[in-house]
């Protein structure tokens, strides 16, 4: 089954979650082409209700989104991250599939943005976003404030080209930590977190050739987070298991098909 996003829509993202607790998961999508937002409502089937829309303005060319909590209540939310206006806008959720939107104030991002993810990165509560940009090595911290924009811009050094970001808590101590998948330095960069927004220095370990899409989940039933990376210019996918502490064992490679740019996670046997 199809479902048409838009004619010219250029669809660059999509994510999975519950955006109007029917307990059904829906899409939400990144129309760069149209310059719009949308979500498609899941009837629990696997069909869904036409895609509701959010103009997202002239040039804007929404690129990335991200899911999270950012102001308290239990209903989910999401980030949204422009290209062409290099800022980030807040669709807060009323759990009955209507939104709020935010417009942040003053933050503009360094560069275009690649990819962002969302979690409790300081522990007060609401989620934040890490964002990875294109022609920068480094990922931003915006922290969440008000229940409406972000502020305190942090900017954490990567490796060369860092090309997608996830969350977790590697080291099991309760706080949530970043990887960064570095394209073209074929490794990922892990950054522990202390629990108040502020992170060690990374730490860095091999992947295959130009890795482009990184995601986390628990590989092998052991309770500790691994990695799962998808190397662009290797054709394959590295998974890296976790030892619990922060640090990991050595890639092990998988064959893919040709040029492989997203990886997700999921339990699909």
């Amino acid at each position: 089954m199809t479902y048409a996003t838009g004619g010219g829509s250029d669809l660059r993202y999509t994510v999975v979650g519950d955006m109007n607790d029917d307990d059904q998961l829906d899409i939400v999508v990144a129309n760069y082409g149209t310059n719009e937002v949308g979500i498609l409502f899941g009837r629990g089937n696997g069909a869904f209700l036409n895609q509701m829309i959010f103009d997202a303005g002239v040039q804007s060319h929404p690129s990335c989104i991200a899911l999270g909590y950012f102001n308290r209540d239990t209903q989910l939310d999401f980030a949204a991250a422009y290209d062409g206006t290099m800022t980030a806008e807040i669709f807060l959720g009323s759990g009955s599939g209507t939104f709020v939107r935010q417009i942040t104030d003053g933050i503009h991002f360094v560069s275009a943005p690649l990819f962002i993810a969302s979690g409790d990165i300081n522990g007060d509560g609401i989620s934040e976003i890490v964002v990875a940009y294109k022609n920068s090595d480094n990922v931003d911290l915006l922290v969440t404030y008000n229940n409406v924009s972000f502020k305190n811009q942090m900017a954490f050094s990567t490796r060369f080209l860092p090309q997608s970001v996830a969350v977790g808590d590697f080291n099991n101590d309760s706080r949530l930590d970043i990887v960064i998948a570095n394209s073209n330095d074929n490794n990922v960069s892990i950054l522990l977190g202390y629990g108040n927004g502020s992170f060690q220095n990374q730490m860095t370990f091999s992947t295959g050739s130009l890795p482009q899409s990184v995601a986390v989940g628990d590989f092998n039933n052991d309770t500790q987070l691994d990695i799962v990376v998808a190397n662009y210019g290797g054709n394959d996918v590295s998974v890296l298991l976790g030892y619990g502490n922060g640090s990991f064992q050595n890639q092990m490679t998988f064959s893919t098909g040709s040029l492989p740019q997203s990886v997700a996670v999921g339990d699909f046997n």
